[in-house]
């Protein structure tokens, strides 16, 4: 889910040669899906609500797709994730301490505000462990958290992902401050 051109399930796969897993690519990106050639198959489509079966998938993937939506649409893609999977989901995410949610939000908020064009985002929410956590929770999923690294510099990341002038890189830096880094946490969620 959010598998966009296939990096991270180009890894995978790499990783385990000896397992022949039929591969759905999902993500609302079409040019992007039309450029992941580790899939067997694309699905052009909204995470939160997907065009598939309810527990026909063994496995479900997201990484880093759930703060690119607004907290009741992550709400809903967490709920999608529990009715099309059989057995467990990998969900990582980009997000935060509890401690400094909110502060950490409003300057992720201004970043993708739009003021630097490339980086505008209409919709997002970066939360921490704590507030996924209680979301797993309400919705009656088993997980377990099995990482969580803090990643210093993500400006760094920001600025050579999207190619921005010394202007643009040094006004990310501004915006970011104290916040220049992102949590990153793996959930495994387990079902049936």
């Amino acid at each position: 889910m959010g598998s966009f051109q296939g990096e991270l399930l180009k890894n995978i796969v790499g990783l385990l040669p000896e397992y022949d897993f039929e591969k759905i690519a999902v993500d609302i990106n079409e040019k992007a899906l039309r450029k992941n050639k580790i899939a067997d198959s694309t699905l052009v489509s909204n995470l939160n609500s997907l065009p598939i079966e309810n527990k026909s998938v063994d496995l479900t993937l997201t990484r880093y797709t759930l703060h690119w939506n607004e907290w009741e649409t992550q709400e809903k893609i967490i709920s999608e994730i529990k009715r099309v999977t059989k057995k467990f989901a990998i969900v990582q995410i980009a997000g935060c301490t509890k401690k400094d949610e909110q502060d950490y939000w409003a300057q992720m908020k201004k970043l993708f505000s739009g003021e630097i064009p490339i980086l505008k985002r209409k919709h997002s929410f970066w939360c921490s462990d704590e507030t996924l956590e209680e979301e797993f929770r309400k919705q009656k999923i088993n997980f377990k958290k099995v990482e969580e690294l803090r990643i210093p510099q993500v400006s760094e990341n920001i600025i050579f992902k999207y190619s921005l002038k010394e202007n643009e890189a040094r006004r990310v830096r501004e915006i970011l401050g104290k916040k220049d880094y992102v949590i990153r946490i793996t959930y495994v969620l387990f079902f049936g």
